[in-house]
């Protein structure tokens, strides 16, 4: 009998043994990762993913109050809003679809983009918007811009599509590098405005500021601020031909912003800061500035930072060399 126990334990042994894979590069495709978590302010929800080395992954978002848990496929870089009625996040295209494109050497230009997901955690609903370039969503707020990877205005349902417009007399004709950017409000409506080249949120989502390019015979750039509860907009920096960098300080009471009004490709920069309270600008600061050495002037190379309290707003100088940090006292 003892014999006998002993055969049976050599031979499961033996069958596990064989059933065991050999780890080589055969099995690296199948290898999957788990990243990217994110936890909501209130902890009641988890976001996650997990992606294969080769091929489509999924997004998880998992409820840990119910236990219940959604998958989304190909999403990633997921984001809460900032009052979590709402997680944001890409849709990429399938990657075989990729793959086969990288192989046959189409244009990159040509290739299908990213679609933005917006999952409603009241609804436990989801919807999607193709051609997305990217978004940024308002940190104290549910508001958010969308960046889109085309320039055409969407069509509406219901409302039958206009002829285009001639153009007027003396009017002319403009090329644009910007893009469809929509403002969406925690309601889910949706503003659009189109030639954007850049833009941002203020951190409660009550402004948002965006350039616009058009170019005729030269580059034409303006900013707008718009107050996002009352749909108002104020046009700033009507003569530049370049625009970078806008910061909101955290209370958004100021917005700073680099401006040009050079036509060469080597551009001077000014720094420019406006009171959103009266829509005016406060200060500029460039080359011809007091405090500012020779040969330098407001650098596009460092991204300006109020601090918390916005009375300080730090920038950067520089001549084509390493940036020289400055600083000045809003008071």
């Amino acid at each position: 009998m003892k014999y006998g126990l002993f055969f049976l334990a050599v031979n499961i042994a033996s069958v596990l043994f064989a059933q065991k894979k050999v780890i080589d590069h055969t099995v690296y495709d199948q290898w999957k990762t788990l990243g990217s978590a994110v936890l909501s302010e209130d902890g009641r929800f988890v976001t996650y993913e997990i992606n294969p080395h080769k091929g489509d992954g999924y997004l998880y978002i998992y409820n840990v109050e119910s236990d219940k848990l959604d998958s989304i496929s190909r999403g990633a870089g997921a984001q809460f809003s900032g009052n979590g009625n709402y997680i944001a996040f890409r849709i990429k295209p399938h990657a075989d679809s990729l793959r086969k494109l990288e192989l046959d050497k189409v244009d990159k230009k040509k290739w299908p983009k990213d679609t933005l997901g917006i999952y409603h955690i009241g609804t436990d609903s989801l919807s999607k918007y193709p051609n997305l370039k990217s978004f940024e969503l308002s940190e104290g707020s549910d508001w958010a811009l969308i960046q889109f990877d085309n320039n055409d205005l969407p069509e509406q349902e219901g409302v039958k599509k206009k002829k285009k417009k001639k153009k007027k007399k003396g009017e002319e004709e403009y090329k644009s590098e910007g893009k469809l950017l929509a403002i969406y409000s925690p309601s889910g409506e949706m503003k659009y405005f189109k030639d954007v080249k850049g833009s941002t949120i203020s951190h409660d989502g009550k402004y948002s500021a965006y350039f616009i390019h058009k170019k005729v015979k030269a580059d034409s750039v303006h900013l707008v601020l718009r107050e996002n509860l009352n749909d108002k907009e104020h046009a700033f920096s009507r003569a530049s031909t370049d625009i970078q960098q806008l910061v909101f300080d955290r209370d958004s009471r100021y917005i700073s912003y680099l401006s040009s009004a050079d036509t060469a490709k080597q551009k001077n920069y000014a720094l420019n800061l406006v009171a959103l309270s009266e829509m005016k600008t406060l200060i500029t600061i460039d080359s011809t500035s007091q405090f500012v050495p020779a040969d330098h002037s407001p650098s596009t190379h460092f991204k300006p930072i109020f601090t918390l309290d916005g009375r300080r707003l730090f920038f950067g100088l520089g001549n084509r060399a390493e940036p020289e940090v400055k600083d000045t006292l809003l008071e």
